[in-house]
């Protein structure tokens, strides 16, 4: 008879079982890696922001280059998978989709890892750019203040000196003022420029 026996029917009902689990394996392996791609990108853009900044991006970039590692791994098991999979070998094609899912979840969590470093440290830089600016500020502030008082020290001592006052002491107090406020404009404009620079901690 043309009828397939109960053993070849349970055969065959295996196979194409073995069949749809290497397909359900392999387009699963194929979506992770996809994925994983996608979140090194990802790295690689904050990764990128972070060194702009002026960041030590080395520990990011090792878990980046480890996720790059991880996906090339799980490219090459798919490829396996694949190949596998067309010379009906359903078993082995199973098993490479299997460690192509495994590659590329460990790719897909590298680049998380990268994707976190690199956030703090942008977080961070900018945290130490705000006080910067904010001490910045304020010293233009106190130097823009030291300026006024500077001019009024001036304009008394002129008065003064009409007067016939004796004004000796008050203009050696006042040289040693502006000295000092020389002194305070050449930090701000330093510290302005290291500020300019991405070079918060100097000041």
């Amino acid at each position: 008879s043309n009828y397939p026996t109960s053993s070849q029917w349970t055969i065959y009902q295996a196979e194409q079982q073995a069949k749809s689990s290497a397909q359900t394996a392999i387009s699963t392996a194929q979506s992770l890696i996809s994925d994983a791609q996608s979140k090194i990108n990802n790295a690689q853009t904050k990764i990128d922001e972070a060194k702009n900044l002026g960041a030590d991006i080395s520990s990011a970039q090792s878990y980046k280059d480890k996720a790059n590692t991880d996906l090339q791994n799980a490219q090459t098991f798919l490829s396996g998978a694949q190949s596998a999979f067309n010379s009906n070998d359903y078993s082995t094609a199973n098993s490479k989709a299997q460690q192509t899912q495994t590659s590329a979840t460990s790719a897909k969590n590298n680049a998380d890892q990268a994707v976190t470093i690199a956030t703090q440290l942008i977080e961070s830089v900018n945290k130490a750019k705000t006080e910067a600016q904010n001490s910045v500020s304020d010293a233009k502030s106190k130097v823009d203040r030291a300026k006024e008082l500077i001019k009024k020290a001036e304009d008394i001592i002129s008065s003064a000196d009409v007067l016939g006052l004796d004004t000796l002491k008050p203009k050696a107090d006042l040289d040693t003022g502006k000295a000092k406020l020389d002194s305070a404009s050449n930090y701000y404009t330093e510290a302005s420029t290291a500020l300019s620079q991405n070079n918060f901690d100097k000041y």
